[in-house]
């Protein structure tokens, strides 16, 4: 259906039914299951027993082991997994993580080892999708030493190919080293050149984003107008004829694209470049919205995961508006019309790019439009030395330095520029995740084929203006004396409490331990910000584990903060020092917390109840921060991740009012949660943040018996999604953003 779907995009004349096609294949694709392509389901997902336990798996290598900021990351393709005695066929993509050395692999060799696979966790906490920081299965190898056998891969052509990139980006970096480029440097010509983006410095990525420029990170149109620019003139120079520089400049881009990833928009660019030069030879044309509708139907019928992934989304939404704008006719001239042009469509690519951002990132950077009227041009050059750089590396290694030099100077002006254009005031909102309808609506506004460009600018101004300004926030906190949402971050804590006046504090933010995703941009942060928070007044740290403040620098980063709040701990700490110096830079006050410490805010008592340990020789989870948070109508007890130990202090020093609303210590820990702290606060609900699946499978079932023995209702974070409790005029009530959960039962099983 697809390829036939192509087929009329091809031969169809009029433009915006081009477009159609893609808009019905990516609906039905994306509702058709997590399938990775037609040619390769996903049988290992269904089988949850071989998920997120070490499994014996015989690969074949796809892409051979690349170093990261962290570790490395190779791609396989499963064959078989088994797992005692149940063995399955598979055939799965996968990307493997491992850290230390990698290993020695190349593509087509194959190797049975002992790897954990498990797909990404997903977020439920609310109105806007989950959030998944990565997609497919992906699989983690804890040593080398765990890879029984290697059988090498000979004479295929995967390998070939492999061996010369590999080459290619080695000659590069040796380049690059003798020209004295800066690591950040050496990270952006070969994310520019190869598209290998594993080193790039996170800063710089960050500002990018911030800056509305990380598109010219992507491969795509402009690399290949580049290189097909740069061989032309050299073939034109070295006296070829027509047919045979077209013939050259097609093999060119060939040989290229096999050096690059599978990425939609590496593709696409790779589709739209060559099917018009072989167009050329064959004395047919193509029409731009065609071509882009019956590439993107193609891609699709290989690979129906990539209609919800976001560079496909953007790469053939922003293309289009592209074309669509180019193709109206300028009414100026000269000079006039080169700057109007460019202005024009840098505001058409912004106004395309913006509903998808805020839908995927909740960013929305209206500044764009005129920070890429500099950085395209910018990004031009980069491209172009980093594509010369490559070249002469390969064949003139001595020939790349002075480029090289040239590459530097250049990579400096967009850090600076980068740099700027995040520090725009207003530059960057962070805005909600767009509702469905919006953000098609604003699209579709762009392709509206009989409506003037007069009247479409303020229907797309409207629908952008909305998204900015977040007049359709998802699910704001409900009204209440005091509210508090327990945000689904998985395995670990991110607890959003508003108090009685209105104002908000977010005790902890989520985290991954080993992840190289940014948590708190991707999870943590959307998750605030659709709640309707623009303001905290408190930001807390509980005590400094990953899973409970890997989230919060980004929170730091980009909301307005007016108080950091840390435990007290003998001696340093990295996570815990690092918030610390982000909140002062950013003039925001921190205060350190002890046991017995009060605090009357915004209509609500806060008592410290944190036990006096020292951090010198003991767990960290003993030196939680303990917070008791009353108002008339009730009070939260959020308890870190206190063990036996630390609840016994606490009630040894003080006589606890009943408790409303328990968070439940540890994530459900057998240690935490002990009979006689239930007995003494009596709670009347408790609530549990967890992953889904837990590495430590949690909660215990002990701790669930407790509860259930004393009929106190649990709502878990894994079971039910985000939890909203609100607490006013002594009625609790509970709402949950997946199944509801129920206050007339006990604890819920798992």
């Amino acid at each position: 259906m697809a390829l036939a779907g192509a087929g009329l995009t091809l031969l169809h004349r009029h433009r915006f039914l081009a477009i159609l096609p893609i808009l019905f294949a990516a609906g039905v694709m994306a509702g058709q299951g997590s399938c990775t392509g037609l040619l390769s389901c996903a049988p290992v997902a269904e089988q949850h027993l071989l998920l997120n336990t070490p499994v014996l798996a015989r690969a074949l290598v796809l892409v051979r082991p690349q170093r990261r900021l962290r570790g490395w990351m190779a791609v396989l393709r499963l064959e078989e997994v088994a797992h005692g005695s149940i063995r399955r066929a598979a055939a799965d993509r996968v990307r493997l993580y491992g850290s230390g050395t990698p290993p020695e692999l190349r593509e087509g060799d194959r190797l049975r080892a002992w790897l954990v696979l498990s797909r990404p966790p997903r977020y439920a906490n609310g109105t806007a999708p989950a959030i998944a920081p990565d997609r497919g299965l992906s699989g983690r190898l804890k040593s080398t030493l765990l890879i029984e056998q290697i059988w090498p891969g000979t004479g295929s052509l995967r390998r070939l190919v492999g061996d010369i990139r590999a080459f290619a980006g080695e000659r590069l970096r040796q380049a690059l080293t003798r020209g004295n480029a800066s690591p950040r440097t050496t990270a952006l010509a070969m994310a520019l050149s190869l598209g290998i983006r594993s080193e790039m410095d996170p800063r710089l990525t960050h500002l990018l984003r911030q800056g509305g420029m990380s598109h010219i990170l992507a491969i795509s149109g402009l690399h290949l107008t580049a290189l097909t620019a740069g061989l032309a003139l050299l073939l034109r120079w070295s006296g070829g004829g027509r047919r045979r520089v077209m013939w050259s400049l097609l093999a060119g881009l060939a040989f290229y694209a096999a050096l690059l990833p599978a990425r939609p928009s590496i593709l696409r660019a790779i589709a739209m470049g060559t099917v018009p030069l072989a167009g050329h030879l064959w004395g047919r044309r193509s029409t731009p919205l065609n071509l882009l509708g019956g590439v993107g139907l193609v891609l699709l019928a290989w690979s129906p995961d990539w209609a919800r992934d976001a560079g496909f989304q953007l790469s053939f939404v922003v293309t289009a508006a592209i074309v669509h704008q180019a193709a109206t006719p300028a009414s100026s001239t000269g000079r006039l019309l080169l700057l109007r042009g460019a202005a024009r469509l840098s505001a058409v690519a912004t106004a395309a790019a913006l509903p998808l951002t805020a839908w995927h990132f909740g960013l929305a950077v209206p500044a764009a439009i005129l920070v890429n009227l500099v950085a395209v041009p910018l990004a031009s050059l980069l491209v172009i030395l980093a594509l010369a750089s490559l070249l002469l590396a390969a064949g003139a290694p001595v020939l790349a330095i002075p480029v090289v030099y040239l590459l530097e100077g250049a990579a400096r002006l967009l850090y600076h520029l980068a740099e700027a254009a995040a520090a725009l005031p207003g530059g960057a909102w962070n805005v909600p995740r767009g509702r469905t309808l919006l953000t098609l609506a604003a699209l579709l506004v762009l392709f509206l084929p009989k409506v003037r460009w007069r009247l479409r600018l303020p229907l797309v101004v409207i629908t952008q203006a909305a998204i900015i300004a977040g007049l359709f926030p998802p699910a704001p906190l409900p009204p209440g004396s005091l509210v508090l949402r327990v945000l689904d971050v998985g395995q670990g804590d991110a607890l959003l409490v508003r108090l009685p006046t209105g104002e908000a504090m977010l005790v902890d933010g989520g985290g991954r331990p080993g992840s190289t995703v940014d948590f708190g941009r991707r999870v943590t942060l959307p998750a605030v910000i659709d709640a309707g928070i623009r303001r905290l007044a408190m930001v807390v740290l509980t005590h400094p584990h990953e899973d409970h403040g890997g989230g919060l620098s980004a929170i730091l980063e980009e909301m307005p903060v007016d108080e950091l709040w840390l435990p007290h701990l003998d001696g340093e700490n990295r996570l815990l020092g690092g918030l610390a110096d982000i909140a002062v830079s950013r003039g925001v006050a921190v205060r350190v917390f002890h046991a017995g410490d009060v605090i009357l805010r915004a209509g609500a008592q806060i008592t410290c109840l944190s036990s006096a340990w020292s951090a010198r020789g003991t767990d960290i989870n003993r030196q939680s921060l303990v917070l008791h948070i009353t108002v008339p109508e009730g009070g939260l007890l959020l308890t870190g991740d206190i063990e036996k130990a630390g609840e016994d202090r606490i009630l040894a020093g003080l006589r606890l009012p009943p408790v409303t609303v328990l968070k439940v210590a540890h994530h459900g820990s057998r240690t935490s949660t002990t009979a006689r702290f239930l007995d003494l606060t009596k709670p009347l609900l408790a609530v549990l943040s967890v992953g889904s699946p837990s590495p430590w499978e949690h909660p215990h079932p002990e701790v669930l018996g407790r509860l259930q023995a004393r009929g106190i209702p649990l709502c878990r974070t894994d079971l039910h999604g985000a939890i909203t409790v609100v607490v006013e005029h002594e009625v609790l009530s509970v709402h949950t953003s997946l199944v509801p959960c129920s206050l007339t039962e006990g604890a819920d099983a798992p």
